[in-house]
């Protein structure tokens, strides 16, 4: 089987995330770890995720294509590296599957606020047609 991760840093403009990808076969994975608001330094890098990785939330996305990471010529691939630092906002399948897992994770709550506050309304309603009852009941 073919295992491939790539640990990426963005500055979103406040804080540095690191978006830590892992693509075992079909499977295609992805967790997110905010950084703080200073540039982290490889050492802090290399010794958060020795010692965090196991408390890191993948998500996980069902299909994914494979790539084979093929030869590139090095220049060219500093170029390449060069060209997305020059971008304003990178935007790769990693930070889109988390977009879309936040969006989810958004409208669940959501709904499951709407549904309590119907449900607590719902209950001081009886409660209220209970009172009124009891007021008319005897003389």
């Amino acid at each position: 089987m073919f295992v491939q991760s790539q640990f990426t840093i963005v500055f979103d403009g406040s804080f540095y995330r690191g978006i830590f990808e892992v693509q075992a076969g079909k499977k295609y994975q992805v967790a997110q770890i905010i950084l703080g608001s200073s540039i982290p330094t490889p050492p802090q890098l290399f010794h958060y995720l020795n010692h965090h990785y196991q408390q890191l939330h993948f998500t996980k996305v069902e299909q994914a294509e494979v790539k084979h990471p093929k030869k590139i010529n090095p220049k060219r691939q500093q170029r390449a590296v060069q060209k997305q630092l020059k971008q304003k906002h990178p935007v790769t399948k990693a930070q889109a599957v988390l977009q879309t897992e936040f969006e989810q994770h958004k409208n669940q709550r959501k709904h499951h606020h709407a549904r309590l506050k119907r449900e607590r309304q719902q209950q001081q309603f009886e409660l209220k047609q209970q009172k009124r009852k009891q007021k008319h009941r005897g003389h």
